[in-house]
């Protein structure tokens, strides 16, 4: 699957905070990485844009646009304060440990969207808790 570059932080419209999740044709920046990351494929990225605006979940983040320039590919997604399931367990904010009745209701919401993406025939292909975001 894809790998995405830097995500950034943006007060857009009407103040509401967005982040872009950046990819770009020559991202890399040394030559070691170069060679370690995969080539980015213009088509891949149209179709990641058509599959995220056709879907349409409580438990999937809503792509809100993108943006497309000679050398730079971005996805815009609302902002979620809270980070991710990975911060959050291994106490990278430190907050208090997730209880386990959240944790279980984060697990049934991750089990939906996933089934909700196979019932239209499309496989995520990257679900770790890096990618899980928290409202």
């Amino acid at each position: 699957m894809k790998e995405w570059s830097p995500i950034y932080l943006k007060d857009m419209i009407a103040d509401e905070i967005q982040t872009a999740k950046e990819t770009s044709l020559h991202s890399s920046k040394t030559e070691r990485d170069r060679m370690h990351k995969p080539k980015f494929h213009p088509k891949i990225f149209h179709t990641e844009v058509q599959i995220c605006f056709r879907c349409c979940h409580v438990n999937i983040l809503q792509l809100l646009g993108f943006t497309v320039e000679s050398e730079l590919h971005c996805l815009i997604y609302p902002y979620l304060p809270n980070g991710s399931l990975q911060n959050k367990l291994q106490h990278q904010d430190d907050s208090a440990p997730l209880p386990w009745e959240i944790r279980l209701s984060i697990s049934v919401g991750l089990i939906r969207a996933v089934e909700y993406l196979h019932n239209f025939g499309i496989l995520h292909g990257n679900i770790k808790s890096s990618n899980v975001l928290l409202e």
